[in-house]
């Protein structure tokens, strides 16, 4: 056990106060180091190093001006690659808190491979950050990055290389603008939040659902942050929402404006991969699409709407919105990989038919959106057509989406962005 001395701790609440002061002002916020004020304990007594996703044996990182350092940043979920585009994609989030009672503006964050510091491998510009970086709890103007007082924000990070040039440690480099009492600021870099990276998922799944073409849809999950009992969590950090369009690219027929007037609608939906079914839920009504919001008053029991969750090793594999009584399953029952599990429908967080799908870990809560977001593979499928925002908006209009009559094909990978894939033959 630390063994804490009293007069040693009144000296640093005294010290450090006044050493962040020459740097950042008057700074008022009280820091009890007690690592500086610990008796000595025995050889014996001492724990073992723990083992962290911030692990790495290369040396210290630099700490920037500071006396004592004030921002916490470190990234709790460690990056598995994920194949996509022929390169390997890291997605992951860097918590940062601020420490101390002055604001800080976060300007830039660059990755660096621990080997190689010179260049970075990934950077982050202001534009970027203000979209992907959250304050949760907070509804800040779009564009803005400050960290206030004791105040914490998470970034929300992606980037592709080559799988060949895949490090087995990153670091980044954050720059802030101190802001001073006056209202100046100062320019502060700190090196943080250090992490292994695993190897490339080798996790390969089934498509869940049978052959056709399917409008893909990935970018409006990535930053969601669901909290479980008290534990945050991004559940959808690889989640699809999948939707089926006609070989000539139209996803609705008629005008009547129904579930049954889109094409995908009451699709069978397939088990990706053998497994046990662990939860589902199949009585919840669906929704009208494009309607005045959902039936049932969105909550966190109601998002998924009717879903089945099955264990497939240790992972679960959700697939949320079905038709209600489309589930034929019971919690326990066995299903192997092609099995029928349900049909698409428009149920819960949904205005129009489609299959919202993922894995993420498994935990005690065993309900959807309470895990981390777990990367995988699609065995193989052809890229059709890759869309920019602003051609999304003929979904919404009815018109056909524009193909490519050159599609790619696409081994073990996951679609990302937003376009149209061809699973099975031609």
């Amino acid at each position: 056990m630390i063994v804490q001395d009293p007069s040693c701790l009144r000296f640093v609440s005294n010290l450090i106060p006044k050493l962040l002061k020459a740097q950042f002002g008057n700074v008022m916020t009280l820091f009890a180091f007690s690592i500086f004020c610990s008796a000595p304990i025995s050889h014996a007594m001492q724990p073992p190093a723990l083992e962290t996703s911030e692990t790495a044996p290369q040396g210290r990182l630099a700490i920037g001006p500071m006396p004592m350092e004030v921002i916490e940043a470190h990234i709790p979920t460690k990056p598995v690659p994920v194949r996509v585009n022929d390169r390997a994609q890291l997605s992951y989030e860097i918590t940062i808190a601020n420490g101390i009672s002055n604001a800080f503006e976060l300007r830039r964050i660059e990755a660096f491979d621990v080997r190689f510091r010179a260049d970075p491998i990934a950077t982050w510009d202001m534009d970027y950050l203000g979209e992907h970086f959250l304050r949760h709890g907070m509804r800040p103007p779009t564009g803005n990055t400050v960290v206030a007082g004791n105040g914490f924000g998470i970034a929300n990070l992606r980037f592709d290389i080559a799988e060949s040039a895949l490090p087995s440690v990153i670091f980044h480099r954050l720059i802030f603008n101190a802001i001073l009492r006056d209202g100046s600021t100062r320019q502060l870099t700190i090196e943080a939040a250090r992490t292994e990276v695993p190897a490339m998922t080798d996790l390969v799944l089934s498509p869940p659902f049978r052959n056709g073409a399917w409008f893909y849809s990935t970018d409006s999950h990535r930053d969601t942050r669901i909290i479980t009992e008290g534990r945050p969590s991004y559940a959808q950090r690889y989640a699809i929402d999948w939707a089926r369009v006609e070989d000539d690219g139209t996803f609705r027929q008629g005008e009547d404006g129904s579930n049954q007037s889109y094409v995908g609608y009451g699709t069978e939906l397939l088990a990706v991969a053998d497994g046990k079914v662990v939860a589902l839920r199949n009585d919840m009504p669906e929704n009208i699409p494009e309607g005045e919001g959902a039936v049932l008053k969105p909550s966190q029991d109601t998002l998924v709407g009717n879903f089945v969750m099955i264990d497939i090793g240790g992972i679960n594999a959700v697939y949320a919105h079905l038709v209600p009584g489309s589930i034929r399953l019971a919690v326990g029952d066995s299903v192997k990989r092609g099995d029928i599990i349900g049909r698409l429908g428009n149920s819960g967080n949904s205005d129009g038919p489609h299959l919202h799908f993922h894995l993420e870990t498994r935990t005690p809560a065993n309900v959807p959106l309470s895990g981390e977001g777990v990367p995988y593979h699609f065995a193989t499928f052809r890229q059709i057509a890759k869309y920019p925002e602003q051609e999304l908006e003929a979904l919404f209009d009815g018109q056909r989406l524009p193909l490519n009559l050159s599609p790619i094909e696409r081994l073990e990978a996951l679609p990302q962005g937003a376009g149209i894939v061809y699973f099975g033959g031609d």
